[in-house]
């Protein structure tokens, strides 16, 4: 898998039609990478931006489990984000964890569910490769968030999952 080389870096590529890739480097094993992403009780100390805390995390990791988060400003404006986990791997079995999960916006500004693909795998050093591949309903919708600043928010919550391992060590 291509992708960044030094920890932290992110790299935002688009290898299919309606698909968004975002890879980067992260200091931590697979496991802990795999349970940061799916724990409800962390999810909240990386998953928000400066502007947009986490007021409610709901993380059922199992297959047919229920994803919910929600964010609100100061001002009281608020975003959720609603799913359905249809594969979970926890890198037990083998050194790659991977997820799948189906996710909808409330309010809906994507034109339906987009699946993401989320891989860990491990890399040198007990650093893992983590990348999240977003499937879009259209190449136009996958455009419009390219260019929205969900990328924006994106960076702000890999660096704050980048910053939560470097704190760790």
């Amino acid at each position: 898998m291509e992708g960044p080389t030094q920890n932290g870096e992110i790299l935002f590529t688009t290898p299919g039609l309606t698909d968004l890739q975002c890879t980067l480097r992260l200091s931590a094993t697979s496991p802990v990478v795999f349970n940061a992403w799916t724990d409800p009780d962390v999810i909240p100390t990386w998953l928000h931006t400066s502007q947009w805390p986490m007021v409610e995390c709901v993380s059922d990791a199992r297959p047919g489990g229920e994803l919910r988060y929600r964010w609100r400003t100061a001002d009281g404006k608020e975003t959720a984000l609603r799913g359905t986990f249809l594969s979970v791997e926890p890198p037990t079995k083998s050194p790659m964890g991977r997820i799948v999960h189906q996710e909808v916006f409330e309010p809906d500004w994507t034109d339906g569910p987009a699946t993401v693909t989320t891989l860990m795998v491990p890399d040198r050093d007990s650093s893992t490769r983590l990348s999240v591949t977003i499937r879009y309903v259209s190449q136009e919708m996958r455009d419009r968030v390219a260019h929205s600043p969900m990328i924006g928010a994106m960076e702000e919550n890999f660096s704050n999952l980048h910053h939560l391992f470097r704190r760790d060590q």
